[in-house]
Order: structure tokens, then sequence, then C-alpha cells
């Protein structure tokens, strides 16, 4: 097995806080699942189900993103244009 440098460790760190400040509200998602599982919260019926719920709340948002992307949308608001006749249409640039 091939021993980690502390150059690569730091590194990892770097990055990891990096996400962690791009993304706080997924960090603080990932932390409190991780700290329900822990704790045993799997162990009784009304935790399985709110694991379920959101299970359920984060397949729907990866869903809808992956559905934006693939439609061209990169997940910023596209604002209108005004068309050669006047009208106002959507940019989908």
């Amino acid at each position: 097995m091939d021993s980690v440098s502390q150059h690569e460790v730091m590194s990892q760190i770097e990055r990891l806080e990096e996400r962690i400040q791009r993304y706080p509200i997924s960090a603080l998602g990932i932390a409190a699942l991780a700290g329900f599982v822990l704790a045993g919260g799997l162990r009784s019926k009304t935790g399985m189900t709110l694991l379920a719920f959101a299970g359920r709340i984060a397949l729907r948002e990866t869903t809808l993103g992956l559905v934006r992307n693939a439609l061209g949308g990169n997940g910023h608001r596209h604002e209108p244009r005004a068309s050669a006749a006047g009208a106002t249409t959507a940019a989908f640039d």
C-alpha cells in the first residue's frame, strides 16, 4: 500500500474546505445524515421514514438539475430579449 505524503493530505483537506465553502447547505446535510446514521437513527421506524423522506427530496432535486442541464440550462436564469418583431422572447444561448 502506498504511503500518502503530508502534502497530498493537505491538498485534499484544502479541496474539502473549498467545497464546504462553496456548498454549505450540502455539507450541512451530509454532516447531519452522518450524525443521524452514527447515532442509530436507522434503528427505528421513524428514523427510516425520515431518511426515506429526505432521500425523495434529494432525488427530486438531483433529477431536476440533471434535466435542466440536459436541456441546455446551466443553472442561470435567462433574461428576456427583444425579437425582430419587437416581442420579448426568452434567450436560450
